[in-house]
């Protein structure tokens, strides 16, 4: 079965600092879910100081105030942000952590999974720059994943780089080597305008495995953004028998589009996927109002050991 699930509250944050207002994002989960989305991320869950206002979360406990019909919530960990006991007075079982991390902290989570399971809390594992996987790191993926039984094994397209080929090679190589019984996640980012197509050559390979799919609500988020949510849905309503409701997320979508200013230059962000580079580097020369030629002139030249984790005094030097 092919799934949805929306993260407008979690990666959209990058464009508006996670300040939604605590109407809106309640107004986000509860429409949501009342046009029956599979999953909502609600943000963020780290070390901060919350605030109602910001879907930023360092307690299950301040998502009981959402009071979902149908859709399972979750939110996002960075590894490394909290220790194991930040999570013994959160236990909620219907939460679900979603584990961000970097290829060379893939033999580190081990532990830290294990003892999200001891604590019966759902894990979705969450690989950054799944492109920059070779064949050997992915079989080393999937062997971790099976030793560790996440409720799903998320493969993330941190710079949006992939193209629909290169999606087709990696999901084959993890369905060859991951338990059939884990679902496959897929999180596209829109940098080169493939979203849609990266989605549908998935889908196309026919796996018998669940699938779910991440998106945003106007396709609101870091970088190039995000396959938008009223798209896939209609999508996936071929496959599912109209399960989602359209015309309520494209209402929502338009609600969101009109009271949160949503950046129009993307191409910076397809400048920074054509040369491998974190968007973030993009978003700074953006932040300068440089121009799009200037801004590929800058990304050429980013050395190639920087290019994939953001050095701020790397693009400050190139700037000048």
């Amino acid at each position: 079965m092919i799934k949805l699930l929306d993260c407008t509250l979690r990666d959209g944050g990058y464009i508006n600092d996670w300040r939604f207002g605590s109407d809106l994002i309640s107004r986000i989960v509860n429409e949501l879910d009342y046009a029956r989305v599979d999953f909502i991320e609600c943000g963020f869950i780290s070390n901060i100081k919350y605030n109602p206002d910001v879907s930023l979360f360092d307690s299950f406990l301040q998502l009981n105030k959402f009071h979902t019909k149908q859709a399972k919530l979750a939110l996002m960990l960075n590894y490394g942000e909290l220790e194991l006991d930040s999570f013994s007075s959160n236990l909620n079982s219907s939460i679900e952590i979603r584990l961000a991390f970097k290829k060379h902290q893939l033999n580190d989570i081990y532990d830290f999974v294990s003892g999200l399971n001891d604590l019966n809390i759902p894990c979705s594992l969450n690989p950054m720059h799944i492109g920059l996987y070779s064949e050997k790191e992915l079989y080393n993926l999937s062997e971790i994943t099976n030793k560790l039984n996440p409720v799903c094994l998320t493969a993330v397209d941190t710079m949006g780089i992939l193209y629909p080929d290169s999606v087709k090679t990696i999901f084959n190589s993890l369905n060859s080597s991951v338990n059939e019984s884990i679902p496959f996640g897929f999180h596209s980012h829109n940098n080169l305008n493939l979203s849609y197509q990266n989605i549908k050559s998935l889908i196309d390979l026919g796996f018998s495995r669940d699938i779910i799919i991440d998106t945003t609500l106007a396709g609101f988020g870091r970088g190039g953004g995000m396959p938008r949510t009223e798209i896939i849905a209609k999508l996936l309503n071929e496959f599912k028998s109209d399960i989602y409701d359209i015309t309520s997320l494209n209402n929502l979508s338009e609600f969101i589009k009109h009271n949160v200013d949503i950046p129009q230059n993307k191409y910076p962000y397809y400048l920074s996927a054509k040369y491998k580079c974190h968007p973030n580097y993009a978003a700074y020369m953006i932040k300068k109002d440089f121009s799009d030629s200037q801004i590929e002139h800058i990304l050429s030249k980013i050395p190639e050991e920087n290019k994939i984790i953001y050095e701020e005094k790397i693009i400050e030097y190139l700037c000048e």
